[in-house]
Parts: structure tokens; sequence; C-alpha cells
């Protein structure tokens, strides 16, 4: 496959803006060196994370919809 901004292959290149795109595709999709790949959406690897009542809730939601599913798939 030619490479034409998002070519594959043995010509990819990893190191580059946008994980291969050349630099203007790489403008066009907003992407800079001097900011990290996560810094856009504000990650942070050290917050930590703060449980609600919503967190339990929604695990436990998710426990009892498998297993309706579960007894579903079995019993019918």
């Amino acid at each position: 496959m030619p490479r034409n901004g998002h070519g594959g292959g043995a010509d990819h290149d990893r190191g580059s803006i946008c994980g291969g795109c050349d630099s203007a595709v790489a403008a066009a999709h907003g992407a800079t060196r001097s900011v990290g790949h996560t810094a856009p959406m504000g990650f942070d690897p050290t917050r930590t994370h703060k449980r609600t009542r919503f967190d339990y809730f929604y695990v436990a939601a998710s426990v009892i919809v498998c297993v309706a599913l579960v007894a579903w798939a079995i019993f019918s």
C-alpha cells in the first residue's frame, strides 16, 4: 500500500506525530510534538480515584444483568 499519510507496513514511521501520519495530516488532527499524547484529554495517571455510590450501583447492575442473561440462556 503506498504511503499517503496513513500507510502501514514496514515504511510506517512509528516515531512521528500522529503514529505515522505526515505533517499535514498531523496538523489537521491537531497533533503537536510539544503536547503529550494524552495531554489534550486531561489524563493524569497519579490522580486518586474516589469511589462513589454510583460506582457500586453500576457494578451491581452489571452483575444482575449478566446473571439474568445467563439464566435466560440456560432456561430458555
